[in-house]
């Protein structure tokens, strides 16, 4: 592959990284474990018994809403994180074919690339 080639990969991975780590900040932002602490607040100073058991239920439901964000937050992090890792060997890759591209001499063709035609010239003697 040439080196416009993986700079095409190495642009999309970079896009998926980017969007993988924003969507697990969007999950964090959703962890509302403040919200399970404000109801099992309002569960303390309930005085009826009927109060107090809703709003421990609803302090559960904020649990289980923000361990199931965080779970989903560690998930797009993992992916975040391997897409950097494939964005590293990418940019190797890049690296490596610029460099072997500026090392060619003038005028040689490159394996692969294109054919080498040689075309003779022919002279008539007298």
């Amino acid at each position: 592959m040439s080196a416009s080639q993986y700079r095409g990969q190495l642009d999309r991975k970079r896009k998926q990284r980017i969007a993988a780590e924003k969507k697990a900040g969007d999950c964090r932002s959703t962890e509302k474990r403040t919200a399970a602490d404000k109801a099992r607040a309002a569960a303390d100073k309930a005085k009826s018994t009927s109060t107090a058991a809703s709003k421990l239920r609803e302090a559960d439901r904020a649990d289980r809403d923000a361990a199931a964000a965080g779970r989903e937050a560690a998930g797009w992090q993992d992916k975040a994180s391997r897409y950097a890792k494939e964005e590293a060997a990418l940019q190797g890759k890049v690296a490596k074919r610029s460099r072997s591209k500026l090392m060619q001499p003038s005028g040689a063709a490159s394996v692969g690339s294109s054919r080498l035609i040689v075309v003779s010239q022919q002279t008539e003697l007298p």
